[in-house]
């Protein structure tokens, strides 16, 4: 009986060891935030968000493996090494980092959407942090949306001044008025659209609105105020103010 109860010991103490995770608790480890929607962001432009990796139990952690991957399997591809991702990780700890409890280390991950439509990955990451697999993988799901540039204001006040430059020299716009006020009125408009130019390069964006709209309410073919300028080519320079002021954000 005493053999028998010895080797029942013997027995419970190898399932005890051979149960007993080798590395942290499943629940000594957080990451923040879990997941991440990066929203909508202009194709070429990048938005940067940080991964806060926190030990929160009573025994150290050890992470040994940060990557971004395309796809939430064991042994993954390598966003940016074995193929092409619009998500790439900017700063992360030298690995292996070893966190006691209470601290952490920061992971800042950029997404830089190469075309139009809907992108995602996963930040995968290793750590003891429970043993063996699966609970020492960690997959953070990555979102993003990317959407066409928005016009840049200046660039479209530098092809406005040029058109109605053209329209002047090819007689498709002119002055309204007569004798010599149909050319002070035409001098006086290009003077608000340069007057528009330069508020837009000073980041005078609400003054810049103002001045394109003063503009565009000498030539919108209304009585009230009086135009300045008229032609066949008016239509499509009231076009191109507008196009300016909906880029400024103008009301």
């Amino acid at each position: 009986m005493k053999h028998l109860r010895t080797l029942a010991t013997v027995a419970l103490l190898a399932a005890t060891i051979f149960a007993s995770p080798t590395g942290a608790r499943a629940e000594d480890l957080s990451v923040d935030p879990s997941s991440w929607d990066f929203g909508e962001v202009a194709v070429g432009k990048s938005v940067a968000r940080s991964f806060t990796i926190t030990s929160i139990g009573t025994s150290d952690v050890s992470v040994y493996l940060l990557l971004l991957t395309p796809d939430e399997i064991y042994s993954p591809p390598t966003c940016g090494e074995d193929v092409e991702c619009d998500f790439a990780i900017m700063s992360s700890p030298g690995l292996p980092v070893i966190l006691p409890p209470g601290t952490a280390t920061v992971v800042e991950v950029t997404f830089t959407p190469s075309a139009i439509g809907s992108a995602a990955a996963f930040l995968y990451l290793r750590s003891n942090d429970t043993y063996p697999p699966p609970g020492s993988v960690a997959f953070l799901p990555l979102t993003g949306v990317g959407v066409e540039p928005s016009p840049d204001p200046a660039a479209l006040m530098t092809d406005l001044l040029e058109f109605f430059g053209d329209a002047v020299d090819a007689g498709t716009v002119w002055g309204v008025g007569p004798g010599s006020s149909a050319r002070h009125r035409l001098d006086a408009f290009r003077h608000q659209l340069i007057e528009a130019a330069s508020l837009i390069d000073h980041n005078a964006e609400w003054s810049a609105c103002i001045a394109l709209q003063a503009a565009r309410a000498k030539a919108d073919g209304e009585s009230r105020p009086p135009d300045f300028v008229a032609g066949p080519a008016v239509g499509e320079l009231v076009t191109r103010i507008d196009e300016v002021r909906d880029a400024l954000g103008c009301p």
